[in-house]
């Protein structure tokens, strides 16, 4: 296995050299070979289907056709590396640290809340950098910033020094209405494994539950509708109260205030011959 070294990051920078450097790490459970992962889920892609499938493929290892499933997609793992690149030169990781970031600030009650190229969605071309001040002076109208938004494939270098993340990363000055800045990502990563039982039908999932057993297990009678309060003063969200099973309890709920913000729960209804009732408020 050739070792990533200075040189040959310099042959691959010129003319004739590598295009493509790749680098590959067996990984296993953390638990040891007997236990299990959970692979991401996607949507189906079925028409009339938005069931949530694994993502098999069939992929060379060792030269050998395999079946494989996605563990994680490109697009998590940069998301991934984003994360871990962000907080390492929040760290203070050398030489992390001296890489040249886009941050934008906002002060909220007195507390400053710091996002970056590596954290924003859109990079240098984020909204929240375009709209923000250097100095009083609106982003959009520094030098700085317009030599990155204007440099090409031809000559990146004013991007390179401005937003080296965006070069790495991929991005899309897509506010332009021409000369649109458009950066694929240099980096493409993803976690594939193998599947233990290649004879086995991949359509039939293992069930694993995820459920947690209600202790008290209560039952509530079908007395009306509750509301909870107004998010913003825009609108009611409503949820209705579960219909009655077999009693488990002495007990009916009964709908509060229709304006109030939570139900109120009766304890013991004088119709079911249990004690005197007793009005509790809880949220709904």
């Amino acid at each position: 296995m050739t070792s990533l070294t200075w040189d040959l990051l310099r042959r691959a920078t010129t003319a004739g050299g590598p295009s493509v450097l790749v680098s590959t790490t067996a990984l296993a459970p953390a638990g040891g070979p007997q236990a299990s992962v959970a692979p991401a889920r996607y949507v189906s892609g079925r028409p009339g289907s938005d069931t949530a499938t694994y993502a098999y493929e069939v992929r060379f290892i060792d030269g050998e056709p395999r079946h494989v499933v996605i563990l994680d997609s490109k697009q998590s793992q940069l998301n991934r590396a984003e994360s871990a690149l962000q907080h390492a030169i929040w760290d203070g990781v050398d030489p992390l640290v001296r890489v040249p970031q886009v941050r934008v600030t906002y002060t909220r009650d007195g507390v400053d809340e710091v996002y970056t190229d590596l954290t924003l969605p859109h990079r240098a071309y984020d909204g929240h950098v375009r709209a923000g001040t250097v100095q009083g002076v609106p982003t959009t109208q520094t030098e700085t910033y317009r030599a990155a938004r204007d440099a090409t494939p031809a000559n990146a270098r004013a991007l390179l020094e401005f937003s080296p993340i965006t070069l790495v990363y991929g991005g899309w000055d897509a506010t332009r209405r021409s000369r649109q800045g458009r950066w694929r990502s240099a980096l493409v990563g993803e976690i594939v494994g193998v599947v233990a039982d290649e004879a086995a039908d991949q359509r039939h999932q293992s069930l694993r539950g995820g459920a947690r057993v209600d202790p008290v297990a209560s039952s509530a009678a079908n007395r009306g509708t509750a509301r909870s309060a107004r998010p913003f003063g825009r609108s009611i969200a409503r949820a209705s109260i579960p219909r009655a099973r077999r009693p488990a309890t002495c007990g009916a709920m009964v709908a509060a205030d229709p304006d109030a913000p939570w139900p109120s729960t009766r304890i013991g209804a004088p119709e079911t011959g249990c004690m005197a009732g007793t009005i509790a408020r809880r949220r709904a």
